[in-house]
């Protein structure tokens, strides 16, 4: 998302409604959105879990597939126990 988008509320509403998502599918524990953690970036990731349940909403946002990050460079936005029952990256 552009600096811009996030300024207009895009990133809160996104977050909004994925939670919206997650909450009605009942709180998966492999499904999770979150934020990257770097200074300047305005980048979400959602897990595979996420993906399934929401995918119309994540391209709608022109979301697109990435490897999965470390859980170290992201901080949580909506997941069920920190995240613990998805797949990142191992920590080195």
């Amino acid at each position: 998302m552009s600096v811009s988008d996030v300024a207009d509320g895009k990133a809160r509403r996104l977050q909004d409604l994925f939670e919206d998502v997650f909450v009605k599918c009942g709180g998966p524990e492999d499904a999770g959105m979150f934020g990257s953690i770097e200074w300047g970036s305005n980048d979400y990731f959602f897990s595979p879990g996420a993906a399934r349940i929401a995918m119309p909403l994540i391209l709608s946002h022109k979301g697109v597939k990435c490897a999965a990050p470390r859980l170290s460079a992201l901080v949580i936005l909506v997941a069920k126990h920190s995240g613990t029952a998805i797949p990142f990256v191992p920590e080195s």
